[in-house]
């Protein structure tokens, strides 16, 4: 039983190993793209309203993709360049926000507002669980 065991760990991270490489190599448009297509099927979008979010999206992806950092790097940053990436990444996040309730109405926004709050909370209990070995 111990054997077996421990070939279903291995294939689960396999798994989470073969996802996590499939979303690095994703080119920023695909990854946009996904995305709103997801939000266009939750939130009902009209054709303007997905190019317009597939932009913000890409914009976001592209940005995202220029400043990541490994983990050597962040850790070599002084306090205050820390601070300085934090904030620049709310102001990113206000920004974004603001954006999307432009262009989503006032149900749609409510209705992407309830969907971010439970995928944090799904993402909090995923980290808050212990994990099986």
């Amino acid at each position: 039983m111990l054997a077996i065991g421990s070939v279903q760990a291995q294939k689960r991270g396999d798994r989470q190993e073969n996802r996590q490489d499939m979303a690095a190599n994703r080119a920023p448009k695909e990854m946009a793209s996904l995305q709103a297509k997801k939000m266009t099927l939750a939130l009902d979008l009209t054709d303007k309203q997905q190019k317009e979010i597939t932009n913000l999206l890409f914009n976001n992806q592209e940005k995202r993709k220029e400043n990541k950092m490994t983990r050597a790097d962040f850790k070599a940053l002084s306090k205050e360049d820390k601070i300085a990436l934090q904030q620049n990444r709310l102001d990113e996040k206000i920004a974004t926000k603001r954006a999307i309730k432009n262009i989503l109405n006032e149900e749609q926004y409510v209705r992407f507002e309830k969907m971010a709050a439970r995928k944090k909370g799904n993402r909090m209990d995923r980290m808050q669980k212990p994990r099986r070995g």
